[in-house]
């Protein structure tokens, strides 16, 4: 090799080097923009997971992100929507029109960005939304991010001031009418003592007319009594006191027990009051208006009872809140008419009744900062759930097992939609429970094999196998796995055949929620054990 072609060697190879040195800077700028493209994919991830809003991201059609809010009110885990098919997540009678909407979005036609329609991600539970859609490139490919607006919650909220308003204008008028009435029931109440003196040689009519008078004065005390509540309605909280709900509460229960019990009897049914009233913090706010709802919750439940029944009456305290739980295994409401029972005026009975009381109960626990709710299934009874304000928490308290032995169990109901599923899994869910229901046996044991659980709770009213074959499908998956059964049927006399059969639970109806509380408790904390 002469010396011309050593330099041009030369020359090639420092050209090499000088393009090499020049490659790796701009590879180390690649990888540093490409770590900062991550960290900040990563924050824009996070930022979309903490938005309040519920929101999914969709690629082809497959959900790749789906933010806390919505995992929350779709009451799913991420395995149970992430890679899944998103049309999947709608309601079956929404999830064509949603295809085609989809589609001729992606195709460029016209498509609007948003339309309300009802989702259904888990086990059949369907919730009403409006869903608005942003077409986006995400690693560089085209994606959609969807916001899910609940309208559930806002046309509860709608409702809420509905009422609110209603309430406000009838406690205006009913203050004016209560002075009207009251003079008018004053002359009528003289002119009946008046006629009563009277000797008529025509008796029996005059017993008879004497008789239509005094119910129409009867009537009168009704309204006038209706109308002087409404009218002093007002929440002045420079007039609130402390004072003991349990005792309110056993003392309205004390109030209309022996009357309606001669009412029932009379009508050849009898009503068997249960009450597991606990001990709870102070609650502020007007004694006697917190009584009267609890005696028209109670006075309403017994009116479902003609034939007689039970009414069970629990307390509880979680979260500085108090709760009262009452419940019946009267007739129900009707099914049309369970959204509208603290309307003004609405009422599903016969006769006199003008339905202002649930709607009076409504407005006082809402001025007391409460909440008041109602859950029934024609033919199956009703519970109402009281919800108040504690005065102040506890600052020490002994008796909190519960929550703690519950929190973050992974608890299975497999039951049926109704007032059974819906109160276990709230109840279990305010003590920090992972609730996953199931409204089939075959849903549940397909489940079972996917999820580890802390506990099963099954009903006896499964319209499928036989209690004891469902049992032992449970069983066989996991043997170990506690089960709880709650009796929905008549009163058990032989708990030995099912404790064999490999109950370890049995719940009786009306739900007892305390002694629920404390049982499954019990179950979970002797798993923990062993």
């Amino acid at each position: 090799m002469d010396v011309s072609q050593f330099r041009e060697l030369k020359s090639k190879v420092d050209r090499l080097i000088l393009k090499n040195k020049g490659l790796k800077e701009k590879q180390a700028v690649i990888k540093k923009e490409n770590q900062a493209l991550k960290k900040s994919l990563e924050n824009n991830r996070k930022l979309l997971n903490n938005t309040p809003v519920p929101a999914l991201v969709i690629q082809d059609e497959k959900v790749i992100i789906a933010n806390k809010a919505f995992l929350e009110r779709a009451g799913c885990q991420e395995e149970d929507v992430l890679d899944k098919n998103y049309f999947d997540l709608f309601h079956p009678d929404y999830r064509d029109e949603a295809i085609r909407l989809h589609e001729r979005r992606i195709s460029g036609k016209s498509s609007p960005d948003h339309y309300e329609t009802y989702l259904a991600v888990k086990t059949g539970t369907a919730f009403f939304c409006e869903i608005l859609t942003k077409k986006i490139r995400y690693h560089g490919r085209r994606t959609f991010i969807i916001n899910v607006i609940d309208l559930d919650k806002k046309i509860r909220r709608e409702k809420k001031m509905i009422i609110a308003k209603k309430m406000e204008a009838i406690i205006d008028m009913a203050s004016v009418l209560e002075q009207d009435c009251h003079y008018c029931f004053d002359m009528l109440d003289k002119q009946l003592s008046y006629i009563g003196r009277i000797e008529d040689s025509a008796g029996t009519r005059s017993t008879m007319i004497l008789k239509e008078i005094e119910a129409v004065v009867n009537r009168f005390k009704l309204i006038t009594g209706q109308l002087q509540r409404l009218s002093n309605l007002e929440y002045d909280p420079d007039k609130t006191v402390l004072f003991d709900l349990k005792k309110i509460v056993g003392d309205a229960l004390s109030a209309i027990r022996s009357e309606y019990e001669k009412v029932c009897k009379s009508q050849g049914g009898k009503i068997h009051f249960n009450s597991f009233l606990r001990k709870l913090a102070p609650v502020k706010g007007h004694p006697d208006q917190i009584s009267g709802v609890f005696q028209t919750i109670i006075a309403n439940a017994i009116d479902t009872m003609s034939d007689g029944g039970e009414i069970y009456l629990t307390t509880e305290e979680n979260s500085g809140f108090a709760y009262v739980y009452i419940q019946d295994n009267g007739r129900g409401i009707p099914d049309n008419a369970g959204k509208n029972i603290f309307e003004p005026f609405f009422t599903s009975k016969n006769g006199l009744a003008k339905g202002l009381d649930l709607s009076i109960a409504y407005a006082v626990i809402e001025r007391h900062g409460g909440k008041i709710e109602a859950m029934s299934k024609e033919g199956s009874g009703s519970t109402f759930i009281v919800k108040l304000p504690l005065a102040r928490r506890k600052e020490l308290s002994n008796d909190r097992p519960t929550k703690n032995m519950i929190k973050d169990s992974h608890i299975l109901i497999i039951a049926r939609e109704g007032i059974v599923n819906n109160l276990l899994t709230r109840l279990f869910m305010s003590k920090g429970g992972i609730i996953i229901n199931a409204g089939t046996v075959l849903e549940g044991l397909n489940l079972l094999r996917k999820k580890s659980f802390d506990l099963i709770i099954t009903e006896n009213n499964m319209s499928c196998p036989s209690l004891s074959n469902i049992i032992a499908s449970l069983k066989k998956i996991n043997g170990d796995l506690p089960v709880a059964l709650v009796n929905t049927k008549k009163k058990i006399n032989d708990y030995s055949r099912l404790m064999k059969m490999g109950v370890d639970l049995i719940i009786e109806m009306p739900l007892n929620l305390d002694t629920i509380l404390f049982s499954v408790s019990e179950i979970l904390s002797a798993r923990g054990e062993s």
